[in-house]
């Protein structure tokens, strides 16, 4: 039996299911960015993994909206110039809160070796995942939509 962490490699194999890089914050760190409860609010992406975003380029809001208790989303409205009429982008990023939800879970942890150990278990339990989504047909916009304003400008 090996001493060897079974995390990194059940991360490895994560990214290469999604085909992208994953991102970990501390599900504590997630949960601290809801003020109250509610479906959607806005966030300071400083705060989480995808600081580098608002490090280069101009990020005009984040918001982060609760879908389920398994897969939420952070969608990042940035503003660049260079894609006018449509200069405001959105990202959105799918944040797995429960991991053992996605379908390919067993895959993923058969596939590092990882064998659901209690060091599995624990991490998966404290942290959340964040996936960057492929750009939808609402990547270009010429603004950022009401419904995100109304979450930015709530009181």
């Amino acid at each position: 039996m090996s001493d060897e962490s079974p995390i990194p490699r059940f991360n490895a194999y994560f990214e290469h299911i999604e085909g992208r890089s994953v991102l970990t914050m501390r599900r504590q760190d997630w949960l601290n960015l809801w003020p109250y409860s509610g479906s959607a609010v806005q966030i300071d992406v400083t705060r989480t993994p995808m600081n580098v975003v608002a490090q280069s380029a101009s990020v005009i809001a984040a918001v982060a909206v609760r879908w389920a208790t398994t897969v939420n989303e952070i969608h990042i409205y940035r503003y660049d110039p260079a894609d006018a009429p449509s200069p405001v982008n959105l990202d959105k990023y799918t944040v797995w809160e429960n991991l053992t939800a996605h379908q390919k879970f067993p895959q993923i942890v058969a596939a590092a070796s990882a064998q659901n150990s209690p060091e599995l278990q624990d991490y998966l339990r404290d942290n959340v995942f964040i996936v960057k989504s492929s750009p939808g047909d609402d990547h270009w916009l010429s603004a950022v939509p009401a419904s995100a304003l109304a979450i930015i400008k709530r009181p």
